[in-house]
């Protein structure tokens, strides 16, 4: 028997396509046994054609009630489309239909309206881009790296929401409806476990042999990591000041490499240069703009005032 999570997991994987056997093994599951043989022996359905009632009364299911059946199940597990952002940094982006998911939640959304750099915008007009668009653009660079996007995309909009005095995007476990494990490893992201003397931090979200992926989105060894790619070209970009580092030269010349038994992400030494100018950039971006003296006396008198309102009641 075939579970309906595993069909819509098929489903997903391959944007609403499934092998003539899944397609058998489901029908018969949900007692639609009868039209069960007629999917058999074709080697690829695409659940969208299942829609066109000309397809399926070219395969013999002619009567309306018998397509209507089996077009409400379909239904169920046909997921939505890929989506394509256009964004200023990546071009145009084409995300998995249960990322699309993710990011139309309210949670992702009300990033639309969190300021990336805060009260920055009243001094560079140009720098009104928000989270929401940040949030985005790290999960461009972590699909970079081949690897699962779904907790990397979840642990990006948890990081916004969970800025000081903003509430948690992951306090109960139901929100998400994740694995119990993607769980444990959006949270130790968000919040590493304290390190022992002497030794690296213990993670419970994933083995010993993938800790390197705690170093992609939040890198706490040593910050270099895909939220500061894309933060870095994006501030530049809007503030208009130069980004000299190459990420797509830095990705390519990483690799996964056991340091005193751990794993982490390397480069070639050859990158230094390149790597040199990432801290550059960082350096400029403080000086000249996140650390800007009129950025920082606005934010003063933003908490003066609210504290003077709240004195008063």
């Amino acid at each position: 028997m075939i579970s309906t999570q595993k069909i819509l997991s098929m489903a997903s994987e391959d944007y609403g396509e499934m092998s003539g056997e899944e397609m058998f093994e489901y029908l018969t599951d949900k007692g639609l046994g009868k039209w069960a043989d007629t999917f058999k022996e074709k080697s690829v359905i695409k659940l969208s054609e299942l829609k066109d009632y000309d397809f399926m009364a070219e395969i013999g299911i002619d009567q309306a009630e018998d397509r209507q059946k089996i077009l409400d199940s379909i239904l169920k597990i046909l997921p939505v489309a890929p989506k394509v952002f256009n964004d200023p940094i990546h071009g145009h982006m084409e995300l998995h239909p249960l990322l699309v998911k993710i990011i139309e939640t309210p949670q992702f959304q009300r990033l639309r309206y969190l300021k990336q750099l805060g009260a920055g915008y009243l001094v560079y007009p140009g720098a009104s881009h928000n989270r929401f668009e940040h949030s985005i653009g790290s999960l461009g660079y972590a699909m970079t790296w081949d690897m699962d996007p779904f907790p990397m995309c979840l642990r990006q909009c948890s990081k916004q929401q969970g800025k000081p005095g903003r509430g948690s995007g992951v306090d109960d476990e139901g929100m998400w409806h994740e694995a119990a494990e993607d769980l444990v490893f959006i949270k130790e992201m968000i919040k590493p476990p304290e390190a022992q003397e002497e030794s690296s931090p213990q993670y419970k979200g994933r083995p010993k042999e993938k800790s390197f992926l705690y170093e992609i989105v939040a890198n706490e060894r040593n910050g270099i990591d895909v939220d500061k790619f894309d933060y870095f070209a994006r501030d530049s970009y809007h503030l208009g000041i130069k980004n000299n580092f190459d990420h797509g030269c830095f990705i390519k010349f990483a690799r996964v490499c056991e340091v005193d038994g751990q794993k982490h992400i390397c480069t070639r030494d050859k990158e230094v240069n390149n790597l040199s100018d990432l801290f550059h950039t960082r350096y400029s971006l403080h000086r000249r703009a996140y650390q800007h003296k009129v950025v920082k006396i606005i934010e003063h008198m933003g908490v003066y005032s609210l504290l003077t309102i709240a004195e008063a009641f």
